[in-house]
């Protein structure tokens, strides 16, 4: 059993990257055809019938907002793999939630590729590595933001002055509060931000808030 494979690429130097990957292995072949923009996407995919249909939303700035749907349309008929350089997690997400099977890098080397494929033929999903390291990190940075709003005012305040290298008694001082209070903020902090030490909470600050 071989899988047809369909791309949609501007840039030539790409699509005969691809080419190249795709024809090592018997298992895959390449329909060689240019297809156009993605208008005409629709009517290539029942013409040709292709088992993964490759292309990047950026190669089509003009069609940008309407992409998501177009992807979509096209997930109800065959297996979509996104190869972009696209560095924005929202907009990766909502490719993805577009209903597309895959999602790479371009600076994905051959195996990463050929990984991808081998498990989209069999329907399944596939992410490369950089793709989920910028997922993770958005996630990781949205954790963040919600733990930074369940802060008080003040509590914001004790932070960043943490973070700034302050003693309790030069944030009392600067913030006109005893160090029992400054204290039974650090405290406060070290729940809510769910650490256990007060150096966790000086990286927190410089890493979240320098």
């Amino acid at each position: 059993m071989s899988f047809n494979i369909l791309i949609a690429e501007h840039q030539f130097l790409i699509k005969q990257g691809l080419k190249a990957v795709i024809e090592e292995k018997a298992l895959f072949h390449l329909i060689d055809e240019e297809i156009g923009q993605p208008a005409n996407w629709a009517d290539a995919i029942q013409q040709f019938s292709p088992s993964i249909f490759i292309t990047d939303h950026q190669s089509f700035p003009e069609d940008a907002e309407n992409f998501p749907a177009i992807l979509g349309e096209i997930s109800k008929h065959t297996n979509v793999l996104v190869i972009s350089d696209d560095q924005v997690p929202a907009k990766i997400r909502t490719i993805i939630d577009s209903g597309v099977k895959g999602f790479l890098t371009k600076h994905c080397k051959p195996g990463e590729i050929r990984d991808a494929l081998t498990a989209i033929s069999h329907n399944n999903r596939f992410f490369c590595q950089e793709v989920m390291n910028i997922l993770l990190d958005d996630d990781s940075k949205q954790r963040t933001v919600d733990v930074l709003k369940q802060l008080s005012d003040r509590e914001y305040e004790v932070l960043e002055l943490i973070g700034k290298g302050f003693t309790s008694k030069e944030i009392s001082e600067k913030l006109f509060i005893s160090i029992h209070t400054v204290n039974s903020h650090r405290k406060n902090l070290l729940r809510k931000l769910e650490m256990k030490s007060p150096t966790q909470l000086i990286v927190f600050a410089l890493e979240n808030l320098s």
